[in-house]
C-alpha cells in the first residue's frame, strides 16, 4: 500500500519530470531556460525521499531515473 506522503511525493516527481520534458523541447529549439529554483525543488524531494521506509522510497525508483536521465540529456544539450 502506497502512503499518502509516497503518493505526494510520485506526484511532485511526476511535475519536475514534466517540467524538465518541457525544458528540454524547448532548449533544442534553441530557447534559453531559467531553472533557477530546480536545485532546490530537487534537494526538498531528496530530503523527502530519505525519511521514507526503503520498501516505499524504491517504489518511486523509476521515477528518480527518469529525472537523472531527463537532467542527464539537457546536460548534454546544453554542452553541444
Amino acid at each position: 500500500m502506497i502512503s499518502a506522503e509516497s503518493e505526494q511525493l510520485q506526484a511532485e516527481l511526476q511535475s519536475l519530470n514534466a517540467y524538465l520534458l518541457a525544458c528540454e523541447r524547448r532548449i533544442h529549439q534553441g530557447e534559453v531556460m531559467d531553472m533557477s529554483g530546480f536545485d532546490e525543488k530537487t534537494k526538498v524531494i531528496c530530503q523527502k525521499l530519505s525519511t521514507l521506509p526503503p520498501e516505499r522510497a524504491r517504489d518511486l525508483a523509476p521515477e528518480l531515473e527518469t529525472l537523472i536521465s531527463r537532467l542527464d540529456r539537457i546536460s548534454a544539450q546544453l554542452q553541444n
